[in-house]
């Protein structure tokens, strides 16, 4: 068996902003939220927000201000490529998709 070797990577820290929203055109933004990674390891969590109601003046806002903080924190200065996620894979428990009349 032939042995591993470990290389550390020196990676910076990186700003992942996902976004829920179904993939078509015309879909509203549902939730927003990020996370700071350096690596393999996770060092901060933004929780999930809900965008209903939010205008796109406000989710932008909102994005410009999540981004102030990581940056204060981290050094970070944008967000890495969105990662789409779908409005049914959101974590928050009191999601109205999940809450059953």
């Amino acid at each position: 068996m032939m042995p591993h070797i470990f290389v550390p990577v020196k990676a910076p820290p990186v700003a992942l902003l996902y976004l829920f929203r179904e993939n078509r055109q015309d879909a509203h933004l549902h939730a927003i939220s990020a996370a700071v990674w350096q690596g393999n390891q996770k060092l901060a969590e933004i929780a999930p927000v809900h965008c209903l109601g939010m205008t796109n003046r406000q989710v932008n806002e909102y994005l410009r201000n999540m981004l102030e903080v990581v940056g204060e924190k981290f050094g970070i200065t944008e967000f890495e490529p969105p990662i789409q996620m779908e409005p049914m894979e959101c974590p928050m428990s009191d999601c109205p998709l999940k809450i059953s009349v």
